[in-house]
């Protein structure tokens, strides 16, 4: 990964996180990797709104239609089914019990000079993946 691809994640979960904030989500943790020694995957939030833990997956882009495509385009099945595995492993771990989950995703789009656009899209998949 490069650095500039780096940071720009970095401001587009930056910028996920005051969003969600403002909505009344309650942040938990950022950039969790639940699974000791798994190299791969990582929930990039996880917050309670009102009573339902939410896993939140971000994906950051620097305008609307690139060569990488939509960001949704990037949420296929297998990257679905690694973050439910990752949000079991990490409900597991932190014995959280019967509490109601979902997952989330938001997308953000970073222009230079121009306000962060932001759709949050929530129960995006569900956990039987």
């Amino acid at each position: 990964m490069t650095q500039n691809r780096k940071a720009l994640g970095a401001a587009g979960e930056a910028d996920a996180v005051k969003y969600l904030t403002r909505i009344g989500y309650r942040i938990v943790a950022q950039n969790v990797r639940p699974i000791p020694g798994m190299s791969r995957g990582e929930i990039d939030i996880i917050a309670w709104e009102a009573n339902t833990l939410v896993f939140i997956e971000v994906k950051t882009r620097s305008r609307p239609l690139s060569n990488q495509g939509y960001p949704s385009e990037s949420i296929n099945y297998t990257k679905r089914r690694q973050l439910v595995s990752l949000a079991n492993a990490y409900i597991g771990i932190n014995r959280i019990g019967n509490a109601a989950c979902r997952f989330d995703v938001i997308f953000v789009i970073l222009q230079p000079n121009v306000p962060s656009k932001i759709q949050l899209v929530r129960n995006a998949f569900d956990g039987t993946e």
